[in-house]
């Protein structure tokens, strides 16, 4: 695989720009929610009918995640990641001048598209070519780009929304993703093939990676609890303690701010092991989901486990990437890919769900829901463990 050297990879520039790159795809994947009303104000067009475009980057993601993440194998990861943020700049460029709800659909679709090969291009790089007594370490710093897009991203793009409008947002968006990519090393336009894989990938092949099909399985029930009890949490905060909406959206920054605190304990993951450490991580997600229904009725207790579910969230997300990324040398591009395809189904799935158990049995059964998945994922993974160990 063409890429980076060791030294070069682990340099703190090179893991800015993939932590970087992980929060231009955070911001603009969360950015639509936020202000769909302007939105749709602003081209003329029902509420609904905009919100299509949120679909269409989650679906281009997840496709793209799944049949263009060999590309990685094939090319090189610093290839597929450059191109993939200069289709995600385009995208953001033409979502900025989008004159009607169906040319924003299109260019979300290829934004989306575009980090479906991000993503799995800068936890590929992330782990290549680190060292594995600090890989968990390398991978955790250039996780913390999700943290940037909820505490940072995502509100200042609101604000921008809010003063100069959307297109400004998305435009503002644009010119980090341009930055990043001329601060990128040089790759060739058209590389070659890497001479060290036989054949093509595909996820079909990837599948049969040993560990791959459960660690996939217990990641689809780790994303698809998080956005179920993401998708209402706010909303439950502003319901139950009667408190305004800007308050209530404390939770999402405090989830954040414990995401990102949870970095100065991936070395522990590293020094233990990430097999060992994944199924406590998701037995300590079930009681912090149990732990919300106890603290509801408290805005600081309830902020205190917000903090704890971003820090659990941050390890066990990072142990997941991490295990997948290390269980194929030759197909590591798409097993990351298959990662980040099950990550929006589990979005899919989750709120879908959520939003069926919500108006019927309330937030407490979400969680008791979110809490069983958990646990179950867990005895998944300490069957798994037992299995190949």
């Amino acid at each position: 695989m063409t890429g980076l050297s060791h030294s070069e990879a682990c340099a703190p520039i090179n893991v800015t720009l993939l932590m970087c790159s992980v929060a231009i795809v955070g911001s603009n994947g969360l950015l639509l929610s936020p202000i769909l009303s302007d939105v749709a104000s602003s081209l003329v067009a029902p509420l609904n009918s905009a919100a299509i475009a949120m679909s269409a980057y989650g679906a281009g993601t997840a496709i793209s995640a799944l049949f263009l993440a060999p590309l990685i194998d094939r090319y090189g990861a610093p290839w597929a990641l450059k191109t993939g943020l200069i289709a995600l700049l385009l995208s953001l460029f033409g979502s900025s001048l989008a004159i009607s709800v169906a040319m924003l659909i299109v260019f979300q679709a290829s934004a989306g598209v575009a980090a479906g090969l991000v993503l799995p291009s800068a936890y590929a790089l992330a782990t290549k070519f680190t060292s594995p007594e600090f890989a968990s370490q390398a991978l955790g710093r250039v996780l913390i780009g999700w943290s940037l897009s909820l505490v940072a991203g995502v509100p200042l793009s609101a604000l921008i929304t809010e003063y100069a409008g959307w297109r400004v947002a998305y435009l503002c968006l644009a010119v980090p993703a341009t930055i990043i990519v001329s601060c990128l090393p040089q790759s060739p336009l058209y590389p070659r093939k890497n001479k060290e894989e036989a054949s093509w990938s595909t996820p079909f092949l990837a599948l049969k990676e040993t560990g791959v099909r459960p660690l996939l399985t217990i990641g689809l029930a780790f994303t698809s609890s998080f956005y179920g009890t993401y998708a209402f949490v706010v909303q439950e905060t502003h319901e139950v303690l009667q408190t305004s909406t800007a308050q209530a959206g404390i939770v999402v920054l405090v989830f954040g701010l414990g995401f990102a605190s949870a970095s100065i304990a991936n070395r522990w993951v590293d020094q233990v092991g990430a097999q060992k450490v994944l199924p406590w991580l998701l037995m300590i997600n079930a009681a912090i989901y149990v732990s919300m229904i106890l603290t509801i009725a408290s805005f600081a207790a309830f902020l205190a486990v917000a903090f704890c579910w971003g820090f659990a969230n941050h390890l066990t997300l990072n142990s997941v990437v991490l295990l997948l990324s290390q269980s194929s040398d030759g197909q590591r591009g798409a097993v990351l890919g298959l990662n980040s395809t099950t990550t929006y189904v589990g979005l899919t799935i989750g709120t879908i769900v959520a939003s069926l158990i919500y108006p019927v049995a309330g937030f407490e059964r979400i969680l008791l829901v979110a809490a069983t998945m958990q646990i179950a994922a867990a005895l998944l993974a300490f069957y798994w463990f037992r299995t190949y160990n």
